[in-house]
């Protein structure tokens, strides 16, 4: 059987029943679904009182500490190194290194054929490191790699099998930011469970003019003032 790895953001928290940040719900939602044809592993932050290592409807959640590394970021963001708009420290190679460190070795251990990173592509290199052979695949949920530095990022890159976004808005910008990756880039949109809404929604048909609902925090690179204007136009 496929042994298939999900890397969440360091500083995700998932706790399967109950709410938590949408790229966390996100990964859950998959990974319970994939373990009905893979073996897979999530890896995740660690937060108070939750087991390190632990089952939860056929999923392996292997939780690492973070504390040290949150210490260290505390004080490595208020250097004016780290003050760059294209050079953060949330690109680091330092930035959670025992986090992404501890999960690399763990996958070597493991032997995992594919590993699924989100949001930061510097962890795709320390992966790379460790486990040479394993498919890694960049998921990205929003315009840091056009929006950073462009060598550091194609860089880290070079150790991506294939990079996916969920818009394609951003994987045209990829593309044309790194053309030399272009044939790695694909799109694939977040899902949702039409089940679910289906069941909270009832029977009933309104007739009333339809509504549009925004789930999210209202920051510009959300582009809710886009929507505003098309809705404003459509009216």
């Amino acid at each position: 059987m496929m042994k298939v790895a999900i890397v969440d953001q360091p500083f995700g928290r998932i706790d399967p029943g109950k709410p938590s940040g949408s790229i966390d719900i996100l990964i859950y939602e998959i990974a319970r679904r994939v373990a009905r044809d893979a073996e897979i592993t999530v890896y995740v932050g660690r937060g108070p009182r939750q087991s390190r290592d632990e089952v939860i409807g056929g999923v392996r959640f292997k939780r690492i500490d973070v504390w040290r590394d949150k210490q260290i970021n505390r004080v490595m963001t208020r250097l004016p190194r780290w003050r760059r708009p294209t050079m953060p420290w949330f690109l680091s190679r330092l930035y959670y290194r025992s986090y992404i460190r501890a999960v690399a070795n763990d996958l070597a251990r493991e032997g995992c054929d594919t590993v699924h990173v989100h949001s930061f592509p510097q962890f795709a290199t320390a992966i790379r490191v460790k486990n040479p052979r394993a498919k890694i695949i960049l998921n990205m949920h929003c315009e840091w790699l056009i929006q950073l530095d462009h060598r550091t990022i194609e860089q880290h890159l070079a150790s991506v099998d294939r990079i996916v976004s969920c818009s394609e808005f951003i994987t045209n910008g990829t593309k044309c930011h790194f053309p030399s990756f272009a044939s790695r880039c694909t799109t694939v949109l977040t899902g949702a469970d039409a089940e679910y809404f289906a069941s909270i929604a009832g029977d009933g048909v309104s007739n009333r003019a339809k509504t549009i609902l925004y789930v999210g925090r209202i920051s510009p690179e959300k582009g809710l003032h886009v929507l505003h204007g098309c809705v404003c136009v459509g009216c």
